[in-house]
């Protein structure tokens, strides 16, 4: 660093410049009012304005450039709460997994709630009977639960997602597919579009060690336009092709 950059970078630590600029411009300020000066006084005091601007505007541009940027601006690492939280005043849940078993977890009192209140909730789950299916999604998992556990897992949400309707009176439409699904997915109100439509997906990482959830983790919401439509299409087509629940 050249002796020029670290004059400039003592110089603007901390924004000494632009405050010392400032109560320069205030020292001028009283000294032309006291004198009578008015023009000069005036252009004191907009200098010194302009310098706490300048202030706010170093501040926010170093917010802004240590915020996430790229593909970090798109992608999370989890699932937001207000996601889970928002389950209570939806009208409509397309639930889409390998278990789900996670959601029944972290969302079962949400999804009481918003059976209770009358929304239509429709779950999308890995066909239990079938082996290959369950194979492929035991297979993505870092620790594998082997074939019957995850068999198990399955048919357990099966029976806690039908536990939920005879509880609340609700109405919980279940299906299977056979598709192994690489992705879990949440879709909100995307029939009706409320306050909290949007589309959650959730990418099923491969044998990843440290994840917590799978992740990454995306929202698609209508401002996104042909991409939420795009999405929307590709979960109710895995929704209509899906099969009954196995009783």
């Amino acid at each position: 660093m050249s002796f020029l950059d670290r004059f400039i970078a003592a110089v603007t630590h901390n924004d000494r410049d632009l405050y010392a600029l400032f109560f320069a411009s205030i020292f001028l300020l009283v000294v032309q009012l006291w004198a009578g000066q008015w023009t000069t006084a005036l252009f004191a005091g907009t200098l010194g304005s302009f310098a706490l601007s300048l202030v706010r505007l170093r501040h926010d541009v170093g917010t802004i450039s240590k915020q996430r940027f790229g593909l970090s601006s798109v992608f999370l690492d989890h699932t937001p709460p207000d996601v889970i939280s928002s389950f209570k005043t939806a009208k409509q849940l397309l639930l889409i997994g390998v278990s789900l078993d996670r959601t029944l977890r972290n969302a079962y009192t949400p999804l009481e709630v918003f059976l209770s209140n009358g929304g239509k909730l429709r779950v999308l789950i890995v066909d239990p009977r079938s082996d290959w299916s369950i194979r492929i999604a035991d297979k993505r998992a870092y620790l594998e639960h082997g074939l019957e556990q995850r068999r198990a897992h399955i048919e357990s949400s099966i029976v806690t997602f039908r536990q939920l309707q005879q509880r609340t009176g609700g109405h919980v439409e279940i299906k299977v597919t056979e598709d192994p699904l690489t992705f879990g997915a949440t879709m909100i109100d995307a029939a009706e579009h409320t306050s909290e439509t949007r589309i959650v997906i959730q990418h099923y990482s491969y044998k990843k060690r440290n994840a917590a959830e799978p992740n990454p983790v995306f929202i698609v919401r209508p401002a996104d336009q042909e991409w939420f439509k795009e999405f929307q299409e590709e979960l109710e087509n895995l929704w209509r092709d899906g099969a009954a629940s196995p009783r």
